[in-house]
């Protein structure tokens, strides 16, 4: 960086561009969906089946596109064909529909409503989509012989309908007291063998077996000697399997129940053989195929049942060599032939998973994929589509022919070891293709189609365009006219720099793509055309300072090796940046100072027990003069107020003899070029100030007893303050650094009663704050520093009510203030009339704004909204400037305390508009952004030093 001093009568045309200044209106709209990570998650969502229900060539799903919250939708496997059915539950609401059940050509499920969670029938079509019966919470919907199945009352009652309203009624009610029971309820149902089977969980949590004929008397309990029943598969005649515990000892056995006698007893042969409670049973023809354990045995084998065979079970394969432990799960018939997945335990933590297949012959039975983790087995037209896991590729899509060479992944859609597909969502076969839920790490969970090919393989419908991914902005600062900030758009875990003019397509991210892991706290610190901050490069690891010019970053100073040491804040003062680091092991701070570059990045102070940063109200560091003062606390306890000018030796205490103070330093804050606070002097507290000497250490009155929420505005110093002996509460002072000049400005909420000035900001020289009366509660009050001219601006929340000020930003060039109140975004002029909420349509669907900031005549904040997350929002405000903004302080040019009334004047002067240089003797103007002439003057007085930064 050139540094280039000038002692000037007139400073000429820097740069001359005689174009008309913009002209900006106040409404605000979306800058852009930076987040565009998309999850419309197509589901089935039913407890049962992990696929798409299927009606005359038609699916039907729950997804959420952005706009209507989850709602149900229709797909024929076409883009065009894909679209939502109906809006259940308006606007952004969830209607949620889930237990989805088909029976004559029709769809039930169950979907949220303003009155709660009712029962609903669709023909697939909007009008046809209605709620079918006033039933609270219905789930487990399951159609059988035209007869739909539900339970209510969270399972503890079971009814049936026939699609019709007054044909859906309740069959029993398992709270009341029953033969056998005292209170129960159902987890699920299943139909066989011409009548509906259930476990029944009693009032001690035993399991049993019960079955319905669809009337409440010839609903009853099959056997009670069968505990904890699973897997009830329907078999031939009237038979009915499942297995279940005998209640004698711990061994699922197979049992048969015969639903014309209710009897049920263990099925011949399994006397020394026990079923894997976690494998289903598998039906093919006659024969019933499940995963059992011999006793002795501690490796799984698959085996067979004959229903029609009096000699019952039959081993088919034992999988495992003998003394290795094994498990069998997912077993599934499809077209003729049975998969399974098989964990091969190595020892107690390791393992391989493995898919095979099965005919029902020992030949028939072989591995297909070694070392593959599989889910959710379905039939594809003629082969089997399945989720499988290997170390290479993660969760994605395969299918097989039953062959080891037919059994392949279908495509990587999220190419990567790490990453994965998967969605939980097995596949649908619709017209010749299998329809599935999958995740490409650029769309979210959305809807694909396939043809078992990897070329036929392809996002079907991105139906999520808007986005609920938020970007997590964060430390929004102005540099070259543009908002830069860290933000995250959804494609890596890594935060990156993004920057905006307002406009969609003037925000983007940086080129310099590889810098990331940029933190939230510290954020950012900006010096000049620079910004500063705590990151990692993620194509070198590397981790420490970096600097960032607007194109590309630069590491200034490599902290990867000293892994102990974190940053807790950065800011900068006048040519340098100071930070903060915390030793992880020791808990001590040190204070660091950077130039940019690696040798002028150097420690300051070390073994710092407490170092308030930037974020602690009152005890915050700040910058007069052009020196840092901080607050300490050194190893021995002692508290002191320090300053530094960014060298060794200028790093020492600024008030001399500190340990006069007792250590309780608050509300500092700069002015003047010197640093006012309170403090404890001899047990009395009183307010202080500093030039960074111990000679001009003084008190300033020593009758003000609070000294809170400091801001400048037309040459004075206002705060919320209270004195000595007076009957007034907590209310608006100012001071002028004399004790004289040290007065109460208005008593705002008489009687002694505390208005608490709050939120203080300068707006030209007038200053706007938000204080508190009984009559009209805590509102927008302004003051031109009399008591006559100290008046409430607008009574937001009319009545005693009070309003709630989050946040407040002056906008000097255009005369107007910012605030979030009510959980929305206001702005004022200073007028009653001319204090209202902003104007925008993108407005109506925002909630908890934040971080307002400005950059060029624009004003940036973040919100959320359904349909996009939390996002960047933007409005262009007019300018309105002064005729004249004079510097009269010492140091950067665009720092609003070096100028008079705060009033400081845009980089581009406009006609009519005119900049003074002249600040006093000793004192300097440093500009190191350019200032660039639009028709207007800018004059430097004689004698005056004008410092150029050029980079």
């Amino acid at each position: 960086m050139k540094r280039t001093s000038y002692l000037l009568t007139l400073l000429t045309v820097m740069s001359v561009c005689l174009l008309p200044s913009p002209v900006f209106s106040q409404n605000v709209t979306l800058v852009k969906d930076i987040n565009r990570f998309t999850n419309s998650t197509p589901s089935p969502f039913t407890a049962r089946f992990s696929t798409f229900p299927v009606i005359g060539g038609v699916c039907f799903f729950s997804a959420d596109d952005g706009i209507h919250g989850t709602e149900l939708w229709r797909s024929d496997g076409t883009t065009a064909g894909t679209y939502l059915v109906k809006d259940i539950l308006d606007g952004a609401q969830n209607g949620n529909p889930s237990e989805f059940a088909v029976m004559n050509d029709k769809l039930y499920f169950s979907a949220a409503t303003n009155a709660g969670i009712r029962l609903f029938v669709s023909d697939g079509t909007a009008a046809g989509t209605v709620m079918l019966k006033d039933v609270a919470s219905p789930f487990r919907l399951t159609a059988a012989n035209n007869v739909l199945y539900f339970l209510s009352h969270g399972g503890g009652r079971l009814w049936k309908s026939d699609g019709t309203t007054d044909g859906t009624v309740m069959i029993k009610d398992f709270t009341v007291p029953g033969p056998g029971y005292n209170s129960a309820i159902v987890p699920y149902l299943v139909p066989a063998a011409g009548a509906l089977y259930f476990p029944l969980i009693l009032s001690n949590n035993v399991g049993v077996l019960a079955f319905s004929d669809g009337t409440s008397a010839g609903t009853v309990l099959v056997n009670t000697s069968a505990i904890a029943p699973e897997h009830i598969t329907e078999g031939t005649g009237n038979k009915v399997y499942f297995t279940a515990l005998n209640g004698q000892d711990n061994v699922r056995r197979l049992w048969v129940a015969d639903n014309q006698t209710g009897d049920a007893a263990i099925a011949a042969g399994f006397n020394e053989i026990s079923i894997s409670p976690s494998c289903p049973v598998a039906k093919k023809g006659n024969t019933l195929y499940f995963a059992g354990l011999a006793h002795g045995n501690i490796g799984a084998s698959v085996y067979a049942y004959d229903m029609n065979a009096s000699s019952g079970i039959t081993l088919v394969k034992d999988i495992t060599p003998p003394g290795i432990s094994s498990a069998i799960n997912q077993l599934t018939e499809v077209g003729g032939n049975l998969y399974f997945s098989a964990r091969i335990y190595k020892d107690a933590i390791q393992w391989k998973d493995q898919l095979w297949r099965c005919d029902g012959t020992s030949a028939g039975t072989y591995l297909l994929v070694d070392s593959c983790s599989t889910m959710n087995l379905s039939r594809a037209g003629s082969n089997v589509y399945f989720w499988a896991s290997t170390p290479a590729t993660g969760f994605e899509p395969w299918k097989s022919d039953g062959t080891v060479a037919g059994t392949v992944m279908i495509k990587d859609i999220f190419p990567g070891p790490p990453l994965s597909a998967f969605s939980g969502v097995g596949f649908t076969w619709l017209n010749n293709s299998a329809l599935f839920t999958a995740y490409n790490g650029i769309n979210g969970y959305e809807l694909w189609k396939s043809n078992g090919t990897a070329a036929g393989t392809a996002l079907l419908k991105d139906i999520n365009t808007t986005t609920t991914g938020s970007s997590g902005i964060f430390s929004p600062v102005e540099l070259q006219g543009k908002l830069v900030f860290g933000a995250s758009d959804g494609t890596t875990p890594f935060v990156k720099l993004w920057a905006s003019d307002g406009t969609e397509a003037g925000t983007k991210r940086f080129a310099d793509k590889h810098v990331s892991g940029i933190l939230q706290q510290p954020g950012f610190a900006r010096l000049g055309n620079y910004l500063f901050f705590d990151g990692t490069d993620s194509l070198t690891n590397r981790r420490g300072l970096f600097k960032f010019n607007g194109n590309s970053s630069t590491l200034v100073k490599d902290f990867t090796d000293s892994i102990s040491l974190n940053t807790r804040f950065i800011i900068a003062a006048d040519n340098l940046v100071y930070f903060c680091m915390q030793d992880a092991y020791t808990s001590l701070f040190s204070l660091w100072r950077s130039d940019g570059s690696a040798g002028g990045t150097f420690s300051l102070a070390n073994a710092i027990t407490e170092l308030p940063g930037p974020t602690a109200q009152g005890r915050a560091p700040v910058i007069a003069g052009g020196r840092l003062f901080y607050l300490q606390r050194n190893i021995t306890g002692q508290h002191a107020l320090w300053k530094t000018d960014g060298t060794l030796e200028g790093t020492r205490p600024a008030t001399g003899a500190f340990q006069a103070f007792d250590p309780s330093f608050n509300s500092l804050c700069a002015y003047s070029g010197e640093v006012y606070f309170t403090a404890f002097a001899n047990g009395v507290k009183q307010l202080w100030k500093t030039n960074g000497t111990a000679g001009g250490t003084v008190v300033v009155n020593n009758t003000v007893t609070e000294f809170l929420n400091p801001s400048t505005a037309g040459g004075w110093l206002y705060f919320a303050g209270t004195s000595q002996g007076s009957t007034t509460g907590l209310e608006l002072w100012k001071t002028n650094g004399t004790s004289a000049g040290t007065q109460l400005v208005k008593d705002i909420a008489d009687g002694g009663n505390s208005s608490n000035p709050a939120m203080l900001a300068n707006v030209n020289g007038t200053l706007y704050f938000f204080a508190g009366t009984p009559a009209n509660g805590f509102e927008l009050w302004k003051s031109d520093g009399t008591g006559d001219g100290t008046v409430m601006v607008k009574d937001i929340t009319p009545g005693s009510a009070s309003s709630s000020p989050r946040q407040v930003l002056a906008m000097a060039n255009a005369g107007k203030m910012f605030m979030l109140v009510n959980n929305a975004l206001w702005v004022s002029d200073g007028t009653a009339t001319g204090t209202k909420p902003a104007e925008g349509a993108a407005l109506a669907s925002l909630v908890n704004p934040q971080q307002l900031a400005t950059a060029g005549s624009r004003i940036f904040f973040k919100a959320y909204s359904y349909a996009y997350g939390e996002e960047l929002y933007s409005a262009g405000v007019e300018p309105v400037f002064l005729p004249v903004y004079t510097f009269t302080g010492n140091g950067n040019f665009e720092d609003a305390d070096n100028w008079v009334n705060g009033a400081m004047p845009p980089l581009e002067i406009p006609a009519g508009v005119e900049v003074i240089i002249n600040p006093s003797a000793g004192s300097e103007c440093i500009i190191r952004s350019p200032v660039v002439l639009k028709g207007g003057k800018l004059t430097v007085k004689q004698n005056a030093k004008l410092t150029l930064l050029l980079p």
